[in-house]
């Protein structure tokens, strides 16, 4: 599994690697680039290029990252504010939700 895991990673972030540099020389935003790889390289296209399960379970592990990196940019203000901003939204969406 292992012989097949590595290549696949390599593959899709040199092909991710390019696609960034590719886009931010025509200032166009990285993420962007990252969505047209995972478009094109994805199980869902005509040529499944990737094995899906080994690279699923990486990408939980990417997202747990995503979520740590974001928390440390917060600072608690930040957070108290979203929190109050945010719950009658959230209270909201249940409702309807539920009523709905």
């Amino acid at each position: 599994m292992i012989d097949q895991f590595f290549p696949q990673i390599l593959l899709l972030l040199g092909i991710a690697v390019a696609v960034v540099i590719f886009f931010q020389k025509m200032h166009i935003p990285s993420s962007i680039g990252y969505l047209l790889v995972g478009v094109l390289l994805g199980p869902y296209t005509a040529v499944s290029v990737l094995d899906v399960q080994p690279i699923r379970e990486l990408a939980e592990f990417g997202i747990v990252f995503l979520l740590f990196t974001i928390g440390l940019n917060f600072s608690l203000p930040q957070i108290h504010a979203q929190v109050l901003f945010g719950s009658p939204l959230a209270l909201d969406q249940a409702e309807e939700s539920l009523l709905g």
